[in-house]
């Protein structure tokens, strides 16, 4: 099944609003970025030869390690 990008962006938003709610809340200052396929530098600096071996990545400081300091910050990745 073939669907357009903006198909595509419409699923995963769909996906994260169908998130249960415990899991919506930990959500918070995180951006959802959509690309084709991975740049040749990301591919390089985690070592994967294949575009497509990377479907997925997070870029930033996890949930358990956030503290009161974790403020005005750029959004996750």
């Amino acid at each position: 099944m073939k669907v357009t990008v903006e198909e595509f962006e419409e699923l995963v938003a769909e996906a994260i609003s169908s998130l249960p709610e415990k899991f919506k809340e930990k959500m918070e200052n995180i951006v959802v970025v959509i690309e084709s396929l991975p740049s040749q530098e990301l591919l390089r600096e985690m070592k994967i030869k294949s575009p497509y071996g990377l479907l997925g990545l997070y870029r930033g400081v996890p949930y358990t390690r956030r503290g009161i300091w974790y403020r005005n910050v750029m959004p996750d990745k």
